[in-house]
């Protein structure tokens, strides 16, 4: 068994940091939603943003209440495109630990990360990238938190500038799941307020 976190854009979790937005399990009555970044000719990595031209942005769960080890790999499904195919854009993910306390990520811990080998279409597509972690099993302790950051990088060494991708969000199925999959059962339920239920959108 595994826990599913969906990479939402309801920003009840981390509420005082304007650039963080939901992981949750739970995303019923979410409607379907997008995320989209500006691409920069001949950039290497550009992190992901709400709307185009705006911050880099991240996903981040609540607070865990007990500890928990999470252990060798996280799969991420994603739903993404590129406006053009002159985009020459790829699709990464990374994966962190925040130490409980803290509300940015000045001190977050890079569990492990992943790239998408294939450049993205111009059609929204469904694929899969796989993060092994390092090392294979990372602890998490009282009020840390999992942190997810997505990006475009490099395809061809040649990022073509003026386009923009987007990524689609707030569902587990169909044409709007972008979503972790962590080997963890208790994870879920280990949670501060005792799950990730879904509190009302702002």
């Amino acid at each position: 068994m595994s826990t599913i976190l969906v990479l939402c854009t309801t920003q009840n979790n981390n509420p005082t940091n304007p650039n963080s937005y939901d992981l949750l399990t739970d995303t019923t009555g979410h409607l379907g939603d997008s995320c989209e970044v500006d691409t920069v000719a001949s950039a290497s990595e550009l992190q992901w943003s709400k709307t185009r031209g705006g911050s880099a942005i991240e996903w981040v769960t609540l607070p865990i209440v007990d500890p928990v080890t999470i252990t060798t790999q996280i799969v991420l499904g994603f739903t993404a495109k590129e406006s053009n195919g002159q985009a020459n854009c790829k699709f990464r993910a990374k994966f962190w630990r925040r130490p409980s306390g803290n509300t940015d990520n000045s001190n977050d811990v890079l569990m492990g990360s992943a790239d998408d080998t294939s450049e993205l279409t111009t059609s929204i597509t469904i694929r899969n990238v796989t993060i092994t972690l390092s090392p294979s099993n990372i602890d998490f302790y009282s009020g840390d938190q999992l942190v997810c950051t997505l990006y475009i990088y490099n395809s061809t060494g040649d990022m073509g500038g003026g386009r923009y991708c987007t990524l689609n969000c707030n569902d587990n199925s169909g044409n709007y799941q972008t979503k972790f999959v962590v080997p963890q059962t208790n994870f879920a339920n280990n949670v501060a307020s005792g799950s990730f239920t879904l509190k009302p959108p702002r």
